[in-house]
């Protein structure tokens, strides 16, 4: 509910535009290696490539994240949580529509994950 209130937000940084897991790179130890499908690209708020701190990291390593990352507004937070909700069912249904497995139970552990407020 607390994201209806929001208001406008004037772009401020480059962002990727639609960064979750699929996007994401990672080595054979399992550190991220790159990002890819930039086709998105585009200059907006950075809470839009924020959500991977909701999608994709467990509550536990959240603080962490955010202690690297930097200082980030809870008006950020919000848009960000509410954007790997959306990302994280929209990719649920594809997959589950397309008959693959595999991430439909990844975009569910991420909705799940993105669903958790233990941050």
């Amino acid at each position: 509910d607390a994201a209806y209130e929001l208001p406008p937000v004037a772009p401020t940084a480059i962002v990727h535009g639609d960064l979750h897991g699929r996007h994401v790179l990672v080595d054979e130890r399992g550190d991220l290696a790159g990002v890819i499908d930039w086709g998105d690209l585009a200059r907006a708020d950075p809470s839009s490539d924020l959500s991977l701190l909701w999608s994709l990291l467990p509550a536990a390593a959240r603080d962490e994240f955010a202690d690297a990352y930097g200082p980030v507004a809870p008006d950020q937070l919000l848009r960000a949580r509410v954007l790997a909700l959306f990302l994280s069912a929209v990719l649920a249904l594809y997959a589950h529509h397309e008959r693959m497995p595999a991430l439909e139970r990844d975009s569910i552990a991420a909705l799940e994950r993105a669903w958790d407020v233990s941050r």
